[in-house]
């Protein structure tokens, strides 16, 4: 049996939030990434999926923000994340991070979460169209 933790707080975006938002490719030992399902009440793709992450804060590195972020939205700790390089969409970057550490606890804001093949897998989750490119070339290069 799955057991997940949920933490509460406040979804507001936080006002000293920058324009930046940073999102990672959490790998396992098997090569499936993490994927979070976000909540019904979710501003933007209410019950999509996607990659754990979001806004980093003013005069926040993006490394720092991420680690931040991720461990707020999923409480895993990461550690040496990789710049992916590549993103379809503006102001926003994407990292791969095969080093981390707990277990998956969901934020307030996910649904649930699925640790997935995106070779063979990515079509059976949904996700918003401009995530969905990213995560097709992530895909076609690993």
């Amino acid at each position: 049996m799955l057991k997940i933790k949920v933490k509460m707080g406040d979804s507001s975006r936080n006002e000293q939030d920058s324009p930046f938002v940073c999102k990672g490719f959490i790998v396992d030992d098997e090569g499936k990434v993490l994927l979070l399902k976000r909540g019904m009440t979710a501003p933007s793709f209410p019950g999509k999926w996607d990659l754990p992450g979001g806004h980093i804060h003013n005069g926040e590195s993006k490394e720092k923000g991420l680690a931040r972020e991720i461990e707020e939205e999923t409480g895993l700790i990461i550690n040496d994340p990789v710049s992916y390089g590549y993103s379809s969409i503006p102001n926003q970057f994407f990292f791969v991070i095969e080093q981390w550490d707990g277990e998956v606890q969901l934020s307030f804001e996910h649904d649930d979460f699925a640790w997935v093949d995106l070779k063979t897998e990515l079509d059976d989750y949904p996700c918003g169209p401009n995530y969905y490119k990213v995560l097709r070339h992530y895909a076609q290069n690993i």
